[in-house]
């Protein structure tokens, strides 16, 4: 391929050797403006869409341990049936998970008061707060109440709830009718057994409630050990990762090579100038992303706005699109640059001459990574515990989508189409651009901060560089993009998995 380079005219580049020193500066200082721009603009749209991420977080560890307290609850029924004097401690463990969960709900809802937080508040509160939880239906902002029915509707549904769980009596056959069809068309999701069970409850259908409420207890059971099942074999992931860790150092240690590629490989005059095209290439990349705040992601939803289906379903609809409308702005103008110079996407690693191998390292390289974005990340929730910060949208989304298909196009999102575009532009462009004119240790720490930066932060920055620095090495060590990857693919799949279970 070296020989196929194809050196650009003096008209583009100027003198070689001193133009192009001069051009590869300003592109680094044009892009780090850009970053700073980008990460702004992520910064205020998160905190437009959502005035609190720690209130999100705070649903999301409510929801955990509430199903813990169902799970505990289970464990001590079948104590009791054995052992009665063993129940207590479990017992105990239970009523925690479920007051830190009701005051988990309690601090979200004071954040950021919403239908759904408010909802599940009023379901899980105990009987002496429900009356204060619902009052705080009139504190549902304006707009949220228009987009649901108005004001009438706020005040039909507060009414429910004060019949189900404040005023005294039964229900009649008509209210509970009426009752259940709202109920079930909240999308409650876990939370509507609860719900159900405690109407039915109010209506003396003892067998009801205590089905919707054996229901719950099994779901919730199914749920934590399906989790404890991930949460194990990521550990034995850990471990196993720790060995090919040690593996690598050691390899690394005796002048272990990592691959060459078409790039590198280059004459020196003719590398700087490739490695100022795919610097600017990726330059071209972030400005892409930033016009998608202004233009492409409101042209992507004029354009699904008239199909026919839910809130949830635009959304991620709207999310994917504007994804990979810019994922494909980007590899087009990418192919077409790299061409100018007569390089193509092969030479940046968008090849494998052993698949398998290839995939072999991905997954080992993300099982060697592993432990240390645990690290990160602990480290990370003890650094930033008390800085609010933005919340990724895509996660936010993966969070609280509930129906399948809108499900498999947020996976497919996550884990196929973030992991192809990603490594090619920040391993296959900014990475291998900087390791053409800095070396590898340089490339990877500065591609890993990039790569860091343009997430959400500052919580995420520790764990996403760790996760970017290996992406790195892995692409370093194989010279094929596919290995990377595999490597982020599985992480994403992971965490997306993950979340699919707790808010299922």
């Amino acid at each position: 391929m070296a020989d196929d380079f194809i050196a650009p005219s003096t008209s583009d580049f100027g003198q070689p050797g001193r133009h192009p020193q001069t051009k590869f500066a300003v592109l680094l200082i044009l892009l780090a403006a850009l970053i700073i721009l980008s990460a702004s603009f992520g910064v205020v749209a998160s905190h437009r869409a959502n005035s609190s991420s720690f209130g999100e977080q705070e649903m999301l560890q409510a929801d955990l341990m509430m199903k813990m307290y169902y799970f505990q609850s289970r464990l001590q029924s079948w104590a009791n049936s054995t052992s009665p004097a063993s129940s207590s401690p479990q017992a105990f463990q239970a009523e925690v998970s479920r007051d830190m969960a009701v005051a988990l709900y309690q601090s979200a809802v004071s954040q950021q008061a919403s239908y759904e937080s408010l909802r599940r508040l009023v379901v899980i509160a105990p009987a002496v707060e429900r009356p204060a939880a619902i009052k705080r239906y009139s504190h549902i902002s304006d707009i949220e109440i228009e987009g649901r029915g108005g004001i009438s509707a706020r005040d039909a549904e507060t009414a429910m709830w004060r019949a189900i769980y404040v005023s005294p009596g039964k229900l009649s056959a008509g209210d509970m009718a009426r009752y259940v069809a709202k109920i079930r068309a909240m999308s409650l999701g876990w939370y509507e057994r609860l719900a159900l069970a405690d109407l039915y409850a109010k209506a003396g259908m003892t067998k009801n409630a205590d089905s919707e409420r054996s229901q719950a207890y099994e779901s919730a059971t199914r749920m934590v050990m399906t989790l404890v099942g991930i949460a194990l074999l990521m550990i034995i992931m850990g471990f196993v990762g720790l060995v090919f860790l040690i593996i690598y150092i050691i390899s690394k240690s005796r002048g272990r090579p990592g691959a060459m590629n078409d790039i590198v490989s280059l004459p020196l005059a003719q590398k700087s100038i490739a490695s100022e095209v795919l610097l600017e290439i990726f330059v071209v990349c972030i400005v892409i992303h930033i016009g998608m705040h202004f233009l492409a992601s409101d042209l992507v939803k004029h354009a699904i706005r008239a199909m026919h289906v839910s809130v949830e379903l635009k959304s991620v609809v709207t999310a994917a699109l504007g994804y990979c409308l810019w994922g494909f702005l980007t590899l087009a103008y990418t192919i077409v640059r790299l061409r100018s110079i007569g390089l193509s996407l092969k030479s940046i690693g968008l090849s494998s001459r052993y698949p398998l191998q290839d995939i072999k390292w991905g997954i080992a390289g993300y099982m060697s990574v592993l432990p240390v974005f645990v690290i990160a990340g602990i480290m990370s929730q003890i650094i930033f515990r008390l800085v609010p910060g933005p919340s990724n949208s895509v996660d936010a989304l993966t969070a609280y989508t509930k129906t399948a298909l809108a499900r498999v196009i947020l996976f497919l999102l996550v884990s196929v189409a973030a992991p192809f575009f990603e490594e090619l532009f920040f391993r296959g462009l900014l990475f291998n651009s900087l390791r053409s004119k800095w070396g590898v240790a340089t490339g990877v720490v500065i591609s890993a901060i990039v790569f860091a930066v343009l997430h959400p932060l500052p919580f995420s920055f520790l764990p996403i560089f760790v996760l970017g620095s290996g992406l790195a090495v892995t692409y370093y060590q194989r010279g094929s993009l596919l290995s990377g990857m595999v490597f982020h693919g599985l992480h994403n799949g992971l965490v997306t998995i993950f979340l699919f279970l707790l808010t299922s």
